[in-house]
Parts: structure tokens; sequence; C-alpha cells
């Protein structure tokens, strides 16, 4: 039960992330996005500022 819930919280990580690129790639404005994608605007904001934190500091980065 663990491992399908490990799945679908990747699989919306998944998708979440091919939003932005697709924000940042200028095919959606985040309204359209929101849209597409099922979710409200406040998601998408959430998600852009997500991925952009983690290319300003990956997880494994050393200091």
């Amino acid at each position: 039960m663990e491992q399908l819930s490990q799945l679908r919280m990747q699989n919306h990580d998944l998708i979440m992330r091919q939003m932005v690129e697709e924000i940042h790639r200028g095919l959606f404005n985040i309204e359209q996005a929101a849209i597409k994608f099922e979710v409200n605007r406040k998601t998408v904001k959430h998600w852009l500022d997500k991925v952009e934190q983690d290319v300003s500091f990956p997880k494994n980065r050393t200091v």
C-alpha cells in the first residue's frame, strides 16, 4: 500500500514539473496551465517556486 502511495506522489511530481517546463517554454501562462492540469493558480505558483528553488539549491549540493 505504501508503494502505491509513493508511485502516486512520484507521478504527481512528474506532472507538475512537466507543467512548469511548459510554462517556461512559453506554451502556457499560469492561468492556462491551471486549466490544462486541473489545478488552481496557487498550486501552479507553488510548483514554479519549488522548481526554481530546486534549481538554485539542489538537494545533494555540498557547500
